[in-house]
């Protein structure tokens, strides 16, 4: 019997247009995805595939992505970017709107500030999952829900890891759009402070998430890159580029089981 794949992919900005090089090779290799979670970036891309869309077309969406059709300024009360728009694009972009309806399992995580604990999205409606696992701390306003205070999953589970294996996968395959990125050279605004804080604290908390994975693909993404949508093509081939070799072993194995 063919053990059941789960793919996690990171969150990471605009990086994680890479996690559209990984599903490129996954397609060409006829691997199949059993279920997906996402985090942040990476939870925008695993919905739309959730949902039936090919890797060409999330890339055709991206390449008419700017960042105003994501984010609006809002009163820093308890961010300083609205989710509202992000919420839009979800609703326009995908074509369906809650997780019953999605053709592969998806599971976001976020995480609820008030009980320090994350909050696993499975059901209810995507925009609302994807608002919270984006709103990054002091950036994005807090998303509430249900009693919660909901923000960026990636504060303790930015690599999903085990949230794929908990719902049910047999063999995990991680894409971690950080691991071989760099900082920035310059921390010299704001969003740059902010982004490096989360950055730091991405990395402690993914480490054992790493480990977890049966199979880790991670994409040289180069220098910074968090807020540069112009480097889509540079980060989609790096994703290609990163997968090949591992979804290659992955194949193989999974031949091994059919035999």
């Amino acid at each position: 019997m063919r053990p059941k794949i789960g793919i996690a992919l990171s969150g990471g900005a605009a990086r994680g247009l890479a996690h559209i090089g990984v599903l490129k090779v996954l397609e060409r290799e006829s691997v199949p995805l059993d279920m997906i979670a996402g985090t942040s970036s990476g939870a925008i891309v695993a919905a739309m595939y959730a949902a039936g869309m090919g890797a060409k077309d999330i890339e055709a969406i991206a390449r008419d992505l700017k960042w105003m059709d994501l984010i609006a300024p809002t009163w820093p009360k308890d961010g300083l970017l609205s989710g509202q728009r992000l919420s839009t694009f979800v609703r326009e972009r995908i074509p369906v709107s809650s997780f019953s309806r999605l053709k592969v399992p998806l599971a976001i995580p976020a995480v609820d500030i008030l009980s320090r604990r994350i909050y696993i999205f499975r059901k209810g409606r995507l925009d609302t999952a994807i608002q919270a696992s984006c709103a990054v701390p002091g950036i994005f306003r807090p998303v509430r829900y249900r009693g919660m205070l909901l923000v960026d999953g990636g504060v303790l589970e930015n690599l999903p890891s085990k949230t794929v294996r908990e719902i049910g996968a047999d063999l995990v395959l991680g894409v971690d759009v950080n691991r071989r990125g760099r900082l920035f050279d310059r921390v010299d605004n704001l969003f740059k402070i902010l982004l490096q804080c989360q950055y730091i604290m991405m990395e402690a908390t993914t480490r054992e998430l790493r480990n977890l994975c049966d199979y880790l693909v991670e994409p040289d993404v180069g220098k910074g890159g968090f807020l540069s949508l112009e480097r889509m093509e540079d980060f989609i081939e790096a994703g290609e580029r990163a997968a090949i070799p591992v979804v290659k072993k992955l194949k193989r194995r999974l031949e091994g089981c059919t035999k």
